[in-house]
């Protein structure tokens, strides 16, 4: 299940990621993490998942031949 939890907004946009947060993700300092904005969320990640690796490695094979997103939805119908 997700956890939850509100954060304030400091000067110059930072926040603090809570301990527990921390501490489950292995997050130290200096840990460099991305953020992505989905519609009105944001989503705050350590690394680059596994998920998106193969997202993008798959767009990269399509691309190379020349399939789009469109032609793998026609096959199916």
């Amino acid at each position: 299940m997700a956890q939850s939890t509100s954060m304030r907004i400091w000067d110059k946009g930072q926040i603090t990621i809570p301990t527990r947060f921390r501490k489950d993700l292995n997050l130290e300092e200096g840990t460099v993490v991305y953020i992505e904005q989905f519609g009105d969320a944001l989503l705050l990640r350590p690394k680059e998942s596994s998920i998106m690796a193969i997202q993008k490695r798959g767009e990269e094979l399509m691309r190379a031949k020349g399939i789009t997103v469109e032609d793998l939805i026609d096959e199916e119908n």
